[in-house]
């Protein structure tokens, strides 16, 4: 008889973090089950505790060379940035209510994700983090009017198409 082993994904990363929030509702939702490491950023512990497991990211046991959460580990696969994990694991597990199947509407995901990244994640960055981002102060009045002009225009979002069918 051969054991057959199963990998379990795992999501390094801390509730702290939006990015890793995003991750982790994500997976819930969808009812994917996930290890969740702890990891804090500009933190060298680690432990194998089986109740918490943490590796924070400056250990050298840190899955990746970013140093920076979330992370995912699929089976050996390691992959960083909030964004690019959901959609890989919206693409693999075919969440097509998440991310379309549809190239047109997949666009416009995409689209909102990386204006997300640029403008939303940026400004938040720019205020609550001013000790990590010294220069965080003089870039939020920067960002104040250009952020105020972008949500006037929210990006339009068209109803998502139905799922493809069952085969």
């Amino acid at each position: 008889t051969v054991a057959v082993v199963t990998m379990v994904l795992k999501i390094y990363g801390t509730f702290v973090s939006q990015p890793c929030r995003a991750v982790f509702w994500a997976c819930r939702m969808k009812g994917l089950p996930f290890q969740h490491v702890y990891s804090l950023p500009h933190s060298d512990k680690a432990s194998d505790d089986d109740k918490r497991p943490r590796v924070d990211t400056e250990s050298p046991r840190f899955p990746s060379r970013h140093k920076a959460v979330p992370v995912l580990n699929d089976n050996g696969f390691v992959l960083t940035e909030s964004h690019a994990i959901l959609t890989y694991l919206a693409e693999k597990n075919e969440w097509y209510d998440l991310y379309p199947s549809d190239l047109i509407f997949r666009a416009k995901v995409n689209e909102y994700l990386h204006w997300h990244h640029r403008s939303v994640r940026e400004a938040t960055y720019a205020f609550f983090a001013p000790t990590v981002n010294p220069g965080g102060k003089q870039k939020v009045h920067y960002l104040i009017p250009v952020q105020n002009q972008s949500y006037k225009r929210p990006p339009p979002l068209p109803p998502p198409p139905p799922p493809p069918p069952l085969s």
